[in-house]
């Protein structure tokens, strides 16, 4: 048996010489008395074109068997496999050295021929990079100068077909270049290399540069511009960039695969659509109407999966303040982008808030309002993927992140505030933190500025989370949503109601539930329907009471102690100058009752600080005062007055900078423990404490009448707002007035 040449340059000159030589029909079969020796298997070979329809004619009766097990060749075969390939790369070859085949079209023969035959997502990828790519760059890449491009895809999965729409353009297969000339895997956010390890940045830098040097081209495929290396952004050639598929885009795809033009209004909004979505709706042996309806019908399907149709629009729920503005700005801006009008959308926007605010839900509202679809994600769900590694961290975020910049519209990322500062203390656990925050911030940005994008996140506390994740450019905007007031509360009950209740009076149940979030709200309606069912009746008004404020087991003597000691607060409150939202001597936890004040100032001094301690001082004040002496309430756990109080006089030396030393020992948040193993601040503090007890002791005697008119108000009321106590307060300086009117009278 004749030996063939292993090395694959040396069978193709041989192919090439043999086809030259001898015509087809006079190459007599080759037969050898040894089993025929089976070729090495061809590697698969990026990039060909399928073969045109072969020339030769169909196999007649009597004719050899088309399919044999060895290299036999019989008159009539016509070329061999490798003899195509070299016609095919003397085409390949004339086609990079021919003037004017640059510029978008493609040769018949070949590309022509991928294009009437590949899917549609090949299809809509060929015309998409033949769009985009600039002439000069074609014929530069055509001749084989040596350029660094970096193309910006919708979606990574675009990068293979991408790939092979630029093999059909420019490179083919083998036009002369080989594998050191040209990085041909797809490089995408921070360059995953194609082996099942990713290469390091500086891994990746050194290969690009020992390839341009040499003249070779770089290629670069990413999904956002700004994930690329700032020193590789300084040395390309060209940025192109491929937008998602328009309407235009899409008809013309259809038509090469239908051969009719559907009517591309029909095509309107799908910019959504995935590519591999596209290729599935866009078939073979369909019509065009066909292929534009079922694409019609998955951005419906679409929409209908990431609009949630159980809640109401923004408009019409109460409470959310300022965040709801911006919402609604946001809604007439999506109105006026659909409408054509260029818009720059706000970036993001940051919700910070307590529990049950209902920052969800109005994410949830916005995208109903706005009319676009919702993607919610939570860093928590990040974490929970696998077993923790930041790889899987990463490749977790990404997924919800591509996907909400595929299908556009509005990404939720809840439990934001795990994206805590980097310059924070993370021990040993400093590296890990960076890196991610880092790669997060750069999937981020590769979202951000897309059309009709914009993100929400959600936080209970807007200072934990990154300040580069919080700037201008980003998360815009920190708006906090705070607990409803008593009008936002009736309006909140009305709405979870529906057409329950439209008569009832819910005022004294809004009043009464004051400190409650909206997720409370929604659950004392939940509760109250299930009586009424476990019941057999419709919802009652006292169902709702009784889940709204349970029964105190509490005595009237025990209630009246909690009532005079928060009334004690109040006072001092009043009277150093604080404005109250409430008070309210409910069950909770820990506590049988509360004092919220607003926040005075933001720059204290050591008054300022002083007039906190008496207001914390002023229950156990009216404890002794007024009341039946002191009790366990106001001391006994970590955020009991008492706490607090020592708190706030140790920090006064010990962290604020207020008493006679300057050094810092501690932050103010924990600064006992500046005093647990120093007598002598403990002394000082504990003198401070007694002389400001003192105070608030007298605050209370000069106010006594005040003090018990709040607390006989909330032992029938329970709770007690602003307006209210400013109601008693007025009410009880009249009567204090009066009195001593008609004493100077007598």
């Amino acid at each position: 048996m004749t030996e063939k040449p292993q090395n694959r340059a040396a069978r193709r000159k041989a192919a090439s010489k043999r086809s030259k030589t001898a015509p087809a029909h006079e190459i007599a079969p080759t037969v050898s008395a040894e089993a025929p020796a089976k070729a090495p298997p061809r590697k698969k070979r990026r990039g060909l074109p399928p073969l045109a329809p072969s020339p030769w004619p169909a196999p007649k009766e009597g004719d050899p068997p088309a399919h044999r097990e060895d290299d036999t060749r019989w008159p009539g075969d016509g070329p061999t496999l490798e003899e195509l390939l070299v016609s095919c790369d003397e085409d390949i070859d004339e086609l990079a050295t021919t003037p004017g085949s640059a510029g978008g079209e493609f040769p018949p023969h070949w590309a022509g021929a991928n294009l009437m035959t590949g899917s549609a997502d090949q299809i809509l990828a060929h015309l998409a990079v033949g769009r985009a790519l600039p002439a000069e760059i074609l014929q530069g890449l055509a001749a084989r100068r040596s350029l660094a491009i970096a193309i910006v895809m919708p979606t990574e999965t675009w990068s293979a077909h991408v790939q092979e729409a630029l093999d059909a353009l420019v490179f083919a297969n083998r036009a002369g270049l080989s594998k050191q000339d040209s990085v041909a895997g797809q490089h995408h956010a921070l360059f995953a290399s194609r082996g099942p390890t990713a290469k390091t940045n500086a891994a990746n830098m050194r290969e690009f540069s020992r390839s341009l040097a040499r003249g070779g081209r770089l290629i670069v495929h990413t999904e956002a511009e700004a994930s690329l290396p700032p020193e590789l952004r300084l040395i390309l050639d060209a940025i192109i960039t491929i937008p998602p598929p328009d309407p235009a885009l899409l008809a013309e795809t259809i038509q090469i695969i239908t051969g009719d033009a559907p009517d591309a209004s029909r095509l309107e909004g799908l910019g959504g659509l995935s590519l591999e979505t596209i290729a599935m709706a866009i078939r073979r042996r369909s019509t065009a109407e066909d292929c534009a309806r079922r694409l019609r019908l998955a951005g419906e399907r679409l929409m209908s999966v990431h609009v949630d149709d159980s809640v109401p629009p923004l408009e019409t729920i109460p409470g959310y303040g300022a965040a709801g503005e911006w919402g609604l700005r946001l809604a007439r801006d999506f109105t006026r982008l659909r409408a054509g009008e260029t818009i720059d959308l706000p970036r993001g926007i940051l919700l910070s808030g307590p529990p049950g605010t209902g920052k969800s839900m109005f994410a949830r509202a916005l995208a109903k309002s706005c009319g676009v679809p919702l993607t919610v994600t939570s860093v928590g769900d990040w974490f929970a993927t696998g077993e923790g590694h930041l790889g899987d961290i990463m490749r977790t975020a990404k997924a919800a992140i591509t996907r909400a910049r595929t299908i556009g519209g509005i990404l939720f990322i809840d439990e934001i505030d795990s994206i805590s500062p980097r310059d924070a203390e993370h021990g040993r656990n400093r590296g890990f933190q960076v890196q991610f925050v880092n790669g997060i911030l750069g999937m981020i940005d590769g979202c951000l500025g897309s059309p009709g994008f914009v993100l929400v996140g959600a936080c209970n506390d807007a200072e934990r989370v990154d300040a580069a994740l919080r700037r201008a450019g980003r998360l815009d905007q920190t708006i906090a949503i705070g607990l409803p007031d008593a009008d936002a509360r009736e309006a909140i009950l009305r709405m979870h109601l529906a057409a329950d209740l439209v008569d009832a009076d819910l005022g004294a149940i809004a009043r009464g539930t004051e400190g409650r979030s909206g997720a409370d709200l929604a659950l004392y309606v939940r509760n109250a329907r299930q009586v009424a069912r476990d019941e057999g009746r419709p919802l009652a008004l006292v169902d709702l009471v009784a889940a709204a404020t349970p029964p105190d087991p509490r005595g009237p003597a025990e209630l009246r102690t909690c009532a005079i000691h928060e009334a004690g607060h109040t006072v001092a409150a009043l009277m150093l100058g604080h404005r109250i939202v409430r008070v309210d001597v409910m069950l909770d936890g820990e506590t049988g009752g509360g004092l919220v004040v607003e926040r005075r100032t933001y720059v204290k001094t050591r008054a300022d600080v002083e007039a906190e301690i008496v207001m914390l001082l002023g229950g156990r004040a009216a404890d002794e005062v007024l009341g039946a002496g002191p009790h366990d309430g106001a001391g006994g756990h970590a955020s009991s007055d008492l706490a607090r109080a020592t708190r706030l006089a140790i920090a006064i030396h010990a962290s604020l900078g207020l008493g006679a030393n300057l050094a810092y020992r501690a932050p103010t948040e924990s600064a006992e423990v500046a005093a647990l193993y120093d007598a002598s601040l403990l002394e000082r503090v504990e003198a401070e404490l007694q002389g400001l007890y003192e105070v608030a002791k007298d605050l209370i005697r000069a106010q006594a009448d005040l003090c018990l008119a709040i607390a006989e108000a909330l032992v029938s009321r329970r709770v007690l707002d602003g307006r209210e106590i400013e109601e008693i307060a007025a009410a009880s300086a009249k009567a204090s007035v009066l009195r001593r009117q008609e004493g100077r009278g007598a």
